[in-house]
C-alpha cells in the first residue's frame, strides 16, 4: 500500500532511493548539476509508467564525511492529471509516493529524510535529497537529484 509509511517501509525506500549512503555516512564536495536538456516536451512527465534514471551528485551542503548516493533505475508512475506519482525499483518494490505542490514540485518526506525535484522538461527533472541531523546520526547532507528518461 503507497501511503504513509510506518519505519520498515521507510528504511526499504531509504534504500530505494539511496539514501542508505546518507545513513553510513553524509556529504560531498559539492558539484553543479548536469546542463538541462533542450528536450522542448514541456515540464511535465508523461502519463503511465516509464524507466527513468535516478541520479546524486556531490553534496551542496554537509556536515558528514564525504559520500554520493549512486544512481539506479526507476519506474516512474504518473497519475493521470500529473499530481502524484511513484517512483518503484525497476522489480515494481518500494514505491514511494510522491504529492505534486502548488509550486510544481514533487515531494516526498519521511522524517528527517526527504527527495524533492520538478520536471524541466518531459524527459528531464531536478532537485534535491536531504538528510536532516539525528541523535543516531549526528550530521546533515543536501545532494542535487536528477531524474533523465531512459
Amino acid at each position: 500500500m503507497i501511503g504513509a509509511p510506518g519505519p520498515m517501509k521507510i528504511t526499504r525506500l531509504l534504500t530505494l532511493s539511496m539514501l542508505v549512503a546518507v545513513l553510513a555516512a553524509c556529504g560531498g564536495a559539492g558539484t553543479a548539476p548536469t546542463p538541462v536538456s533542450t528536450d522542448t516536451g514541456g515540464g511535465s512527465p508523461p502519463a503511465g509508467a516509464s524507466t527513468w534514471l535516478l541520479a546524486y551528485r556531490a553534496a551542496t551542503a554537509q556536515t558528514c564525511p564525504n559520500s554520493i548516493p549512486d544512481a539506479e533505475m526507476v519506474i516512474m508512475t504518473v497519475a493521470p492529471g500529473g499530481s502524484s506519482l511513484v517512483l518503484a525499483a525497476v522489480d515494481g518494490s518500494d514505491p514511494i509516493l510522491f504529492n505534486r505542490d502548488a509550486t510544481g514540485m514533487y515531494v516526498w518526506l519521511a522524517g528527517p529524510a526527504g527527495i524533492s525535484f520538478r520536471f524541466l522538461t518531459s524527459t528531464h527533472g531536478e532537485g534535491a535529497a536531504h538528510r536532516d541531523a539525528t541523535p543516531d546520526l549526528p550530521c546533515s547532507a543536501t545532494w542535487p537529484v536528477l531524474l533523465d528518461r531512459q
